[in-house]
Protein backbone atom coordinates (compact mmCIF):
# COMPACT_ATOMS: atom_id res chain seq x y z
CA UNK A 1 0.00 0.00 0.00
CA UNK A 2 2.77 2.38 1.10
CA UNK A 3 4.15 1.69 -2.64
CA UNK A 4 1.08 2.82 -4.00
CA UNK A 5 0.72 6.09 -1.87
CA UNK A 6 4.45 7.08 -3.41
CA UNK A 7 3.34 6.79 -6.79
CA UNK A 8 0.66 9.56 -6.28
CA UNK A 9 3.17 11.96 -6.90
CA UNK A 10 4.51 10.43 -9.86
CA UNK A 11 1.19 10.64 -11.04
CA UNK A 12 0.55 13.84 -10.32
CA UNK A 13 4.16 15.16 -11.80
CA UNK A 14 3.13 13.51 -15.16
CA UNK A 15 -0.28 15.45 -15.49
CA UNK A 16 1.74 18.42 -14.68
CA UNK A 17 4.38 18.31 -17.20
CA UNK A 18 2.26 17.03 -20.11
CA UNK A 19 -0.37 19.73 -19.53
CA UNK A 20 2.15 22.49 -19.13
CA UNK A 21 4.53 21.34 -21.47
CA UNK A 22 3.00 18.44 -23.60
CA UNK A 23 5.26 15.84 -23.17
CA UNK A 24 4.13 12.40 -22.40
CA UNK A 25 4.35 10.31 -18.96
CA UNK A 26 5.80 7.85 -19.89
CA UNK A 27 8.79 9.44 -20.02
CA UNK A 28 8.40 9.98 -16.19
CA UNK A 29 6.29 6.66 -15.15
CA UNK A 30 8.44 3.85 -17.11
CA UNK A 31 11.89 4.45 -15.96
CA UNK A 32 10.15 4.93 -11.97
CA UNK A 33 8.23 1.69 -12.64
CA UNK A 34 11.17 -0.20 -13.71
CA UNK A 35 13.00 1.07 -10.72
CA UNK A 36 10.01 -0.34 -8.20
CA UNK A 37 10.71 -3.90 -9.93
CA UNK A 38 8.27 -4.09 -12.38
CA UNK A 39 9.29 -6.09 -14.95
CA UNK A 40 10.15 -4.04 -19.04
CA UNK A 41 6.52 -5.07 -20.34
CA UNK A 42 4.61 -4.70 -17.15
CA UNK A 43 6.31 -0.67 -16.69
CA UNK A 44 5.27 0.05 -20.17
CA UNK A 45 1.91 -1.95 -19.98
CA UNK A 46 1.23 0.11 -16.93
CA UNK A 47 2.27 3.43 -17.65
CA UNK A 48 0.63 3.28 -21.13
CA UNK A 49 -2.77 2.91 -19.20
CA UNK A 50 -2.04 5.33 -16.74
CA UNK A 51 -1.17 8.07 -19.35
CA UNK A 52 -4.53 7.44 -21.10
CA UNK A 53 -6.69 9.74 -18.58
CA UNK A 54 -4.04 12.28 -19.18
CA UNK A 55 -3.83 12.31 -22.27
CA UNK A 56 -7.81 12.37 -23.12
CA UNK A 57 -7.47 15.36 -20.52
CA UNK A 58 -5.48 17.28 -22.65
CA UNK A 59 -7.23 16.31 -25.96
CA UNK A 60 -10.80 17.52 -23.88
CA UNK A 61 -8.64 20.88 -23.41
CA UNK A 62 -7.65 21.64 -26.60
CA UNK A 63 -10.92 20.52 -28.35
CA UNK A 64 -12.98 22.91 -25.89
CA UNK A 65 -10.15 25.76 -27.05
CA UNK A 66 -10.54 24.90 -30.70
CA UNK A 67 -7.05 24.38 -31.01
CA UNK A 68 -8.01 20.73 -31.95
CA UNK A 69 -8.46 19.74 -35.82
CA UNK A 70 -11.32 17.21 -34.91
CA UNK A 71 -11.24 15.36 -37.94
CA UNK A 72 -7.69 14.57 -38.53
CA UNK A 73 -7.26 14.10 -35.00
CA UNK A 74 -10.00 11.38 -35.03
CA UNK A 75 -8.21 9.88 -37.83
CA UNK A 76 -4.41 9.57 -36.36
CA UNK A 77 -6.56 8.08 -33.13
CA UNK A 78 -8.01 5.15 -34.77
CA UNK A 79 -5.10 4.44 -37.07
CA UNK A 80 -2.90 4.25 -33.77
CA UNK A 81 -5.84 2.08 -31.94
CA UNK A 82 -5.91 0.13 -34.70
CA UNK A 83 -2.39 -0.32 -35.33
CA UNK A 84 -1.82 -0.91 -31.52
CA UNK A 85 -4.12 -3.56 -31.22
CA UNK A 86 -2.57 -5.72 -34.32
CA UNK A 87 0.71 -5.72 -33.14
CA UNK A 88 -0.38 -6.34 -29.96
CA UNK A 89 -1.89 -9.56 -31.53
CA UNK A 90 1.22 -9.94 -33.19
CA UNK A 91 3.19 -9.70 -30.08
CA UNK A 92 0.95 -12.31 -28.57
CA UNK A 93 0.82 -14.92 -31.53
CA UNK A 94 5.11 -14.40 -31.56
CA UNK A 95 5.72 -15.16 -27.56
CA UNK A 96 2.77 -18.21 -28.04
CA UNK A 97 4.68 -19.69 -31.05
CA UNK A 98 8.27 -19.13 -29.08
CA UNK A 99 6.57 -21.52 -26.10
CA UNK A 100 5.54 -23.94 -28.02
Amino acid sequence: MLQLLLLLPLGILAGLLSGFLGIGGGLIFSPLLLALGLEPHQALATSTLAIVPTTAAGSWAHWRQGRLPLQPALVIALAALASGLAFALVGTVHVLVHLA
